[in-house]
């Protein structure tokens, strides 16, 4: 509610316009770079820049911790971070996730992109702002 709610839109905004725009790409040789990210750091950076709150850099760096349970079990809010060994997305709301997928071994289009939330496909649910 209140502060946190104005910066957690402003996060999924955010998340939407890079995955809107073409100049964004996979990369994670250079996923700290201006116009590229790899999952990891997408989350990472956008929960850095829009909450000041460190989220782990890479997949293997999730624990226990702010792990709210499995994926299917609990009720999903935007923001949550979906997990699987070696990948990660954001839950953005009304069954949609955005994510960096690296489909192919250079930059191209849609590599940052929106697609349809299916339960089931990742491991666990982490909520780091509550």
């Amino acid at each position: 509610s209140g502060d946190k709610a104005q910066k957690m839109m402003a996060l999924l905004q955010d998340a939407v316009r890079i995955a809107d725009d073409n100049r964004y790409t996979y990369s994670q040789e250079n996923r700290y770079g201006e116009f590229q990210y790899d999952c990891s750091s997408l989350v990472a950076r956008l929960y850095k820049k829009h909450f000041d709150f460190t989220a782990p850099s890479t997949t293997s760096g999730y624990g226990s911790s702010y792990r709210v349970g499995r994926d299917g079990s609990v009720q999903l809010q935007p923001g949550d971070v979906l997990w699987r060994s070696g990948h990660v997305e954001m839950y953005i709301g009304n069954n949609q996730q955005v994510g960096a997928h690296g489909r192919v071994n250079r930059a191209a289009a849609d590599q940052i992109s929106v697609v349809d939330y299916k339960p089931g496909k990742y491991t666990y649910v982490y909520r780091f702002i509550q």
